[in-house]
């Protein structure tokens, strides 16, 4: 079963933000794309804004995922595997 938690929208500057809440967990978050060759790598790192309302940290990253009969793409974390942890 799938949640939505969040959602984000396109600055001008083409920089996805948006926030994220949950019971335990409330922030302002944007997308700062991945660049890498390496084919497990995620697609996004998730940035969060601290309470300084000027400073970005690391909080996460995700990976993209269309859905055959969707017009959205899907944001998930990495799976275990694709970071080299054991399940």
């Amino acid at each position: 079963m799938s949640m939505n938690i969040g959602n984000l929208k396109v600055k001008e500057q083409g920089t996805p933000v948006g926030r994220i809440v949950t019971p335990g967990f409330n922030a302002v978050v944007a997308l700062r794309e991945v660049n890498s060759t390496n084919e497990k790598a995620p697609a996004f790192d998730v940035m969060g804004l601290l309470a300084d309302r000027r400073t970005w940290v690391k909080i996460g990253a995700v990976g993209v995922h269309r859905e055959r009969d969707r017009r959205e793409l899907l944001l998930r974390p990495p799976r275990r595997s694709d970071l080299g942890c054991a399940p």
